[in-house]
């Protein structure tokens, strides 16, 4: 065997050996109690960017759903995922939630300890239009 091929194999060997010893830090993330509607499915794939951003692309799926002058119905909003109160204008809710773990951190305190994301996404329907609103809350 040549040098290069033997220095390669032994890196190979040491890299192995050590991400045994030491893992590197990953994420488990938990999506079982969310659903298969557009809300749970935006949830899945936009809960790390935080409130606002996901607010702003709640916001526009809702305003794309709208007519135009009637705003959005009861009924899309509830396809969406939406539990609404009834009326003709009035407050729709969605609630969801979604569990992580944190592997492998350097801070032994923080590792492998449970972290709960509750999601709380109010639509205000008001005539014509509708307003969303995202409120967050982390629980360990």
């Amino acid at each position: 065997m040549n040098r290069k091929r033997v220095t390669f194999l032994m890196s190979i060997f040491s890299f192995t050996a050590l991400a045994g010893c030491h893992p590197f830090p990953h994420i488990a993330i938990d999506y079982s109690s969310l659903g298969q509607t557009r809300f749970d499915k935006e949830l899945m794939t936009h809960w790390q960017t935080g409130a606002e951003p996901l607010r702003r692309d709640l916001q526009e799926i809702v305003d794309a759903r709208g007519v135009q002058g009637a705003g959005i119905s009861v009924e899309d909003l509830e396809a969406l995922g939406a539990h609404c109160l009834p009326g003709p204008q009035g407050l729709c809710q969605y609630t969801g939630v979604i569990r992580y773990r944190l592997y492998g951190l350097p801070d032994s305190s923080k590792d492998d300890r449970a972290t709960t994301l509750v999601f709380q996404i109010n639509i205000q329907r008001q005539a014509g239009s509708a307003t969303v609103t995202v409120e967050t809350e982390e629980v360990e």
